[in-house]
């Protein structure tokens, strides 16, 4: 073990690690970012369903207490961090930041420069700060939180004649939904490991995993929807996530992201729910343009820093 001040950090492990963190999540809730959350780490951190296992780390105070932990998303060179407000100090930061160099550097191709990238709510002036302290820089990208009442009227999902909405049949339509997931987004991030892992957690809703499915019986697009139950009980809301919208490419300007966004207005509203979130890209006009049409608004901003590091 290495130490940062009053802490030991070491390799995340197995089942009892991932309690702890969920347990630190629970108690020590993000005012500013959301994910990942407890429901979201059962998925990630699966070894069958993903490798963050491996390039997660956790730290522990004296009494073996985790009070923090690190996770390095190589896809795309993101490191997500969680810790208790007593327990982030300068070492703890500098340690955090040498290790995730050290993961990337690990996977980066030859000649291929290291970078770093960390979100951070415009709002969240300690983590913009901490970013800043350590020679990161913002750029350009942002992820916009929206937000929509479902207490106020909405219109009813509309789709092609001959289309049906559903929820997901299951894990057997696992690998359907991954082929059009991959299709709509143009990479190969979702696999069938990790969706059947989103689909066994605890918190999943089946009836909220919505698809629309074309008349000659192609999975064509998709809602995904959640309920933080645990964050609603803590701050006395009823709000629900719509996760991921997408249609696969040959059905596209068919009015289905509407559609499926309705959809999964609706399946919230009808788990008693009364307001929805979701986040999407900034540079996403389509797709914010229809999530304005029918209500959402901005209420939140995240900005992606940056910092590149000698190989």
């Amino acid at each position: 073990m290495r130490w940062a001040g009053p802490f030991a950090s070491r390799p995340c492990r197995g089942d009892n690690d991932l309690a702890a963190m969920q347990r630190l999540l629970r108690e020590h809730p993000d005012p500013f970012d959301h994910y990942p959350g407890a429901a979201d780490l059962p998925a990630l951190l699966d070894p069958a369903a993903s490798g963050n296992a491996a390039n997660t780390r956790v730290w522990e105070d004296a009494q073996g207490q985790i009070a923090g932990f690190a996770m390095v998303q190589v896809s795309h060179n993101n490191l997500y961090f969680h810790f208790r407000p007593d327990s982030l100090n300068q070492g703890t930061e500098r340690e955090m930041l040498v290790w995730a160099a050290d993961v990337l550097r690990r996977v980066a191709r030859p000649g291929a420069p290291v970078t770093i990238v960390v979100p951070a709510c415009e709002e969240d002036t300690a983590r913009v700060g901490l970013l800043v302290r350590h020679g990161f820089m913002p750029g350009d990208d942002r992820t916009l939180g929206l937000s929509r009442s479902l207490v106020e009227p909405f219109a009813e999902p509309n789709l092609p004649p001959g289309w049906v909405l559903r929820p997901l049949a299951g894990e057997g339509e696992a690998k359907p939904y991954v082929a059009t997931h991959r299709a709509a987004f143009g990479t190969e991030t979702m696999t069938v490991p990790y969706r059947l892992a989103i689909m066994r957690e605890a918190g999943y809703r089946p009836e909220l995993d919505l698809v629309a499915i074309s008349p000659d019986g192609t999975l064509a697009a998709f809602c995904v929807c959640f309920i933080n139950a645990e964050s609603n009980a803590r701050t006395g809301c009823k709000e629900g996530e719509i996760g991921i919208v997408g249609s696969h490419p040959t059905f596209r300007r068919r009015g289905l992201g509407r559609a499926m966004v309705l959809a999964g207005m609706r399946g919230l509203k009808q788990q008693g729910m009364e307001s929805v979130m979701l986040g999407v890209a900034g540079t996403n006009a389509a797709a914010i343009h229809v999530y304005e049409s029918v209500g959402f608004r901005v209420h939140a901003v995240t900005r992606w820093y940056s910092l590149t590091v000698s190989r």
